[in-house]
């Protein structure tokens, strides 16, 4: 039990969206644009939906938005085409994301997480002669972005290429030679050498002693067999940071690993109580898992059905459905 087509031709669709407005100025000789609240209003709308999982109506709202330009590509339009390309990829219109980072390049070759993106939607596909050339040319970008070479470290990962990925971290370490303490710490948790890691990591925490410092922390005493200290850890942290929805997560899935059950039930639940949804879908899952593990599965049933209710493309929700049906 783990843990946590519609039209072709988006690329020309995204882009006659986005321009059509600037080819009716220059041919009429200028004309005003619907106003910025208007683009603003459909954009909320999507990232609403996006969260709630209602990915194509997402889609509507973005692309709405995008036809609210006034002819002059801003920021806020590579933002909604980012988050347009996001709906379609959670909806599973692979390609129609593809095609959307393709058109924000051809508007902008030098948007390296872009690139990242677009090699991310090559690699889950399985092509990943794609993938690479994609994450070799944003990373070529930006060499000292080290968020981006974590999360291409992850996904190839992920997809079983760890092997490329713990590359890509030598090649960060490489390329600065000025990491910080904390950076150093979470590449040391990357490349397996877990007494590195905390040594680097503790020695950070006095400077910048944040959630995602302890989450690292935490999972590294947990890979050196101290998941108790790493249980104590989170606990501390969210004695002061109680809204803390990635702690209580990690909290859980150490619960989760000592068989305290119960208590991991209780940290997924306080994390759903503070409305992150950037961690809703992995606690609602987790949740699911939890019951799975304490063989309460007509619970465990349920909150899958209203998982997928929320979440209906997630394949590996749907494959622990299959296997939930057979309890």
């Amino acid at each position: 039990m783990p843990v946590l087509k519609r039209t072709k031709g988006k690329k020309i669709r995204l882009m006659s969206i986005i321009f059509c407005s600037m080819t009716v100025s220059v041919l009429l000789g200028g004309c005003k644009g619907s106003p910025l609240s208007k683009k603003e209003e459909y954009r909320n709308q999507g990232i609403t939906a996006v969260a709630q999982g209602r990915y194509m109506d997402a889609v509507v709202s973005f692309e709405a938005a995008l036809k609210e330009s006034n002819g002059i590509v801003k920021d806020i339009d590579y933002d909604i085409s980012y988050y347009l390309a996001l709906a379609e990829y959670k909806a599973g219109n692979h390609e129609e994301a593809y095609n959307i980072y393709s058109a924000i390049i051809g508007m902008d070759d030098e948007r390296a997480d872009a690139y990242y993106l677009r090699g991310k939607v090559s690699l889950y596909d399985g092509k990943k002669e794609e993938a690479d050339k994609d994450f070799n040319k944003a990373v070529e970008l930006t060499k000292t972005d080290h968020k981006l070479y974590e999360r291409i470290y992850k996904d190839l990962e992920a997809c079983g290429y760890k092997d490329d990925g713990v590359s890509y971290i030598k090649r960060a370490m490489e390329n600065d030679k000025k990491i910080s303490d904390y950076q150093n710490g979470v590449y040391s948790y990357y490349l397996g050498n877990y007494d590195d890691a905390r040594n680097y990591l503790e020695k950070a925490r006095g400077k910048n002693d944040n959630a995602e410092l302890v989450a690292y922390l935490g999972k590294t005493y947990s890979k050196l067999g101290d998941s108790g200290y790493a249980a104590s850890l989170f606990e501390t942290y969210l004695g002061a940071n109680p809204d803390d929805a990635e702690i209580y997560n990690e909290l859980g899935l150490i619960r989760l690993q000592l068989k305290d059950y119960s208590g991991a039930l209780t940290a997924f639940t306080r994390g759903m109580e503070t409305n992150d949804e950037a961690y809703m879908q992995s606690l609602k899952y987790n949740e699911i898992v939890t019951y799975e593990y304490m063989n309460d599965f007509e619970t465990a049933k349920a909150k899958m059905a209203e998982y997928l209710n929320t979440y209906p493309v997630d394949e590996k929700a749907q494959r622990e459905n299959i296997f939930l049906s057979t309890r």
